[in-house]
């Protein structure tokens, strides 16, 4: 499709209208739900050609580790929305050990928005010779509207079209890795520029900003809310724009409003297996490891070879005290993306507490490739020399991880410079508590920034206030009480009273979870 001209085709009896995410047979709608459409008109623009499982693989799921059942569930959904029988199809062609065809006759309908002169069409995009690649240029926005902060925009040839672009950057985002996120980003910006009511671009645009901090590239949840919402008003009936806000929602720590936004996505698709496994992710962080558990376990039933389904799984069955279950999820989601920044991360953290130092460091490594030097990586080989009490790697590390513009950026970097007696540590505390409070005032729901408040306050021999916000931890949903007992920052504490009572309210509401779900034989 050329720009200009609103890519719709006819299919047998069918109306097929991609911007508007819309299939009619003659007046009346198809319900079709995200990745039945992108099917479906994946396989519309290679007709009438046979498309192998691989390809269908790598476009559709754009990178994203699910193997052919998963597809082949998916074709089964499509046909089911068509009304066909695989036995006798009239859309929808198996062929056997290579893929799938679209059978029924496609003709492309050319519709000239204003101001553009109609061209031909066709299902077919025909890629000319590549030119070079332009260099790299960067602009973003302001966090906070005030802290300055910057993405690189990847510049491609000109002859992209909106579509390609944001296939690349759709391939790009699902690799998990902080300059892998950046490129997306500015890929999507383009498709973007390119057709403005793209809508799933608009929502992928919005979860690779949200994806940033968690890769420790700073903060962008305005630019998230607005491509999400922006998402939704150009298709309020698909998912993918739900789907996005539930993101943006989960990293400004509002989950009441993410677990909304997942609901209303799975109203519109109840087997979006994204859906359930976010919607876990925020139960997971609310202390409800139990409802947590039963969400990520039907999302990879729908993903069985989902990578953050499968480190999510893990982490919610190191938090229920399941150790040796949760190591063989750590383990099978490394086996199939090695530098995975999530699993990496999550996995030191599980051998550290399992006094598995050395080899906690060793996944940490830098025969990972990329991930190595990314901020996750580094504050999280930080935690562990300064749980062994190496303070100077642990500045080193937290140094490297530290960014200004991070929400919450250098708490720990301050307890190591209190620790060695650095004159650094006292601004840069009072910087750091600023934010932590300002956030949890203007709304922020999670644990982890009253946690991160406790240990500040602490390290200014201010006790019984990290006792208040410890408290509020544990009130929020904190639930690992084994790293609350093992964290150096928190040892003055141990002794006391308040501490004690809090340790043992955690593992009495973890032991009931874990009950729970073992007795309903819920653990996979």
């Amino acid at each position: 499709m050329k720009q200009g001209e609103r890519e719709r085709y006819r299919i047998g009896e069918l109306i097929l209208d991609v911007p508007a995410a819309s299939l009619q047979l003659g007046k009346e709608p198809v319900e079709i739900s995200g990745l039945t459409f992108d099917l479906l008109v994946f396989l519309v623009r290679r007709a009438p050609d046979v498309v192998t499982h691989d390809c269908l693989l790598e476009h559709i799921w754009a990178g994203a580790h699910v193997g052919e059942e998963t597809l082949k569930q998916r074709v089964r959904l499509l046909r089911k929305t068509l009304g066909e029988d695989s036995k006798n199809p009239t859309y929808i062609r198996t062929v056997r050990g290579k893929g799938y065809q679209l059978i029924a006759p496609v003709t492309p309908l050319i519709e000239e928005k204003p101001g553009r002169r109609a061209a031909l069409l066709s299902p077919r995009l025909i890629l000319p010779v590549l030119i070079p690649l332009l260099m790299l240029t960067w602009w973003g926005f302001k966090y906070a509207a005030s802290e300055s902060k910057a993405a690189p925009t990847t510049l491609v040839r000109d002859s992209l079209s909106a579509e390609e672009l944001y296939e690349r950057g759709s391939e790009y985002y699902h690799r998990y890795l902080p300059e892998d996120n950046q490129k997306a980003i500015g890929l999507l910006q383009q498709a973007i520029t390119a057709r403005d009511d793209y809508y799933q671009a608009h929502a992928l645009l919005s979860r690779a900003y949200s994806q940033q901090p968690k890769l420790g590239n700073g903060y962008w949840g305005e630019e998230a809310r607005a491509a999400a919402e922006r998402a939704v008003e150009l298709a309020p009936n698909r998912v993918e724009g739900y789907l996005a806000l539930g993101i943006y929602h989960d990293v400004a720590g509002m989950p009441g409003k993410g677990i909304q936004a997942y609901q209303k996505a799975l109203t519109l698709d109840e087997d979006n297996g994204i859906a359930w496994s976010n919607s876990a992710y925020n139960f997971l962080l609310m202390g409800r490891l139990d409802e947590a558990l039963v969400r990520n376990i039907k999302g990879m039933e729908l993903n069985p070879e989902g990578q953050f389904g499968m480190v999510q799984m893990a982490e919610i069955l190191r938090l229920l005290g399941l150790a040796d279950k949760a190591e063989t999820w750590f383990v099978k989601a490394k086996t199939l993306q090695p530098d995975n920044v999530f699993n990496l991360t999550g996995y030191a953290r599980f051998l550290l507490l399992e006094g598995r130092t050395a080899e906690a460091l060793d996944q940490l490594g830098d025969k990972h490739g990329t991930a190595w030097g990314s901020p996750p990586v580094a504050d999280s080989r930080g935690d562990i020399f300064f749980f062994t009490g190496e303070l100077e790697k642990a500045e080193q590390s937290y140094r490297q991880s530290w960014q200004e513009e991070k929400l919450y950026g250098g708490f720990r970097l301050v307890l190591v410079l209190k620790k060695l007696g650095r004159a650094e540590g006292d601004a840069l505390s009072a910087k750091i508590e600023s934010r932590l409070r300002k956030a949890i005032t203007g709304g922020y729901e999670y644990a982890d920034f009253r946690l991160y408040l406790a240990m500040l306050v602490l390290a200014d021999k201010r006790e019984l206030e990290a006792l208040t916000w410890l408290e509020a931890a544990g009130a929020a949903g904190w639930t690992d009480a084994p790293w609350l007992l093992a964290d150096p920052a928190l040892q003055p504490l141990q002794e006391h009273t308040r501490f004690k009572e809090l340790i043992a309210g955690i593992q009495d509401r973890v032991t009931a979870r874990r009950n729970k779900v073992l007795d309903e034989n819920r653990v996979p």
